[in-house]
């Protein structure tokens, strides 16, 4: 005989309407403010890894913010590889963050279908669901 989840796998797996599962909206909402928060400060460590690039006097750090190939080439592992090293970060993160934004979109979606869940531009370029209470 079958216990605990073993048993419980079966029954909710031959019997469709079994199908319970927590969402976890507050968490993944809660995960998502802090990775726009993560987002923030890697933006701003950008910002200043391109001035401090801009402002080292070398001839092809200097030119990262206009020349992708000279950034791209910079020797990984170098002070010069900085700037392209955040880059792949922040990527990274956007990728998280993209994922995880669709998810949360589509679970207020699932929970208020009609109020259409239109996203309203704000300041910033944040976005804001309209959800109904």
């Amino acid at each position: 005989m079958m216990e605990g989840y073993n048993h419980l796998t079966a029954a909710i797996a031959s019997r469709s309407e079994l199908n319970i599962f927590r969402r976890y909206l507050q968490l993944r909402v809660r995960d998502l403010l802090y990775m726009q928060a993560e987002l923030a400060d890697l933006e701003d460590e950008l910002v200043d890894l391109i001035r401090e690039d801009k402002d080292s006097g070398d001839e092809d750090q200097s030119q990262f913010h206009r020349h992708y190939l000279l950034l791209r080439y910079a020797a990984t592992g170098s002070p010069k590889s900085h700037q392209r090293l955040k880059t792949i970060e922040i990527r990274q993160k956007l990728k998280e963050y993209g994922m995880l934004s669709a998810q949360v979109q589509s679970e207020l979606y699932i929970r208020d279908p009609s109020a259409a869940n239109k996203p309203v531009p704000t300041r910033r370029g944040f976005v804001a669901i309209q959800v109904s209470a």
